[in-house]
């Protein structure tokens, strides 16, 4: 289900892009942004997915970037699905990079995969421009976008086909995804209907469903970004997934901070983050206060 709640409006905001400079026009809630900015041109004719906008603070320079990954059952979502994130992070001293990419069934897991570490290729050449700084880039997703982040940050083929590496990310924010053993949680859905809609996305090959498996990637040679796995507590699957994912991590002897969300529920979760009473905006901005220092 694709959920769209609009908690409060922001403001307006209108930028304007001349050369090099980041130009505020006017920001009602203190913020820069830039939208549309195409980060992989496509071919002629075909759906621009692969854009993504820009909030950054006010004034200033050189802030940690926060790169989002938007969910929606890697078949729906936009970039401009980001709720409280931009007036919360811009005000806490980060750049925000919502980015699109390419949906199911236009592209498949890898496609997707692949759009999201081309958005970090980017992002690392070129949000200097945007107030940002390129050595401080933090990923988070939520759901489907939580998987896909996953994936990128554990098998790092997908960097590498973009000159990239585990090093150019610092850290890693998940929220709430089930999908981190793709053929496990294909196994475990007792409904028909969803275990479909999941084998459409990921195919019924064993095979496949493992390549695109986070907690298969993970290897004790790896060097892996620091990771913070949220997670809906009352979510049997979540739950399931989120803790072996973790588990894999701190094997293979890298870093991950795992937290239950304790009254929330898959969308709320998502829909409530920046809000300071939340325990998961705490959560996350401890993160990035270390992750990115």
């Amino acid at each position: 289900m694709k959920y769209r709640l609009k908690l409060f409006l922001i403001g307006t905001v209108t930028t304007l892009f001349v050369g090099n400079t980041f130009c505020k026009q006017a920001a009602a809630k203190g913020m820069r942004v830039q939208r549309n900015v195409i980060y992989l041109q496509q071919k002629q004719g075909a759906i621009q997915e692969r854009n993504l906008d820009i909030y950054a603070p006010a004034e200033g320079e050189n802030y940690p970037v926060v790169i989002w990954v938007h969910g929606g059952g890697w078949k729906f979502g936009n970039k401009a699905d980001v709720h409280l994130k931009p007036a919360a992070f811009t005000q806490a001293g980060y750049v925000l990079v919502s980015i699109n990419y390419r949906l199911h069934p236009r592209t498949d897991i890898p496609g997707q995969a692949s759009d999201i570490a081309a958005a970090v290729k980017w992002v690392k050449n070129n949000i200097t421009k945007y107030a940002g700084n390129k050595n401080q880039v933090v990923l988070m997703g939520h759901s489907a976008g939580a998987h896909l982040s996953a994936l990128i940050a554990t098998d790092e083929h997908y960097l590498k086909d973009q000159q990239l590496g585990f090093t150019d990310i610092k850290g890693v924010i998940l929220l709430d995804g089930a999908c981190y053993d793709v053929a496990e949680h294909i196994q475990d859905i007792p409904e028909q209907l969803f275990k479909s809609l999941f084998i459409s996305v990921f195919t019924a090959d064993v095979k496949l469903q493992q390549a695109a498996s986070p907690t298969a990637q993970i290897h004790s040679t790896d060097t892996l970004p620091a990771f913070l796995i949220i997670y809906v507590g009352e979510r049997k699957d979540s739950t399931r997934q989120s803790q072996s994912l973790a588990a894999s991590i701190k094997r293979a002897g890298g870093s991950a901070r795992l937290h239950a969300a304790r009254g929330e529920n898959h969308a709320t979760l998502n829909l409530t983050l920046g809000m300071p009473t939340k325990p998961a905006t705490k959560w996350v901005f401890d993160f990035l206060n270390e992750t990115t220092n």
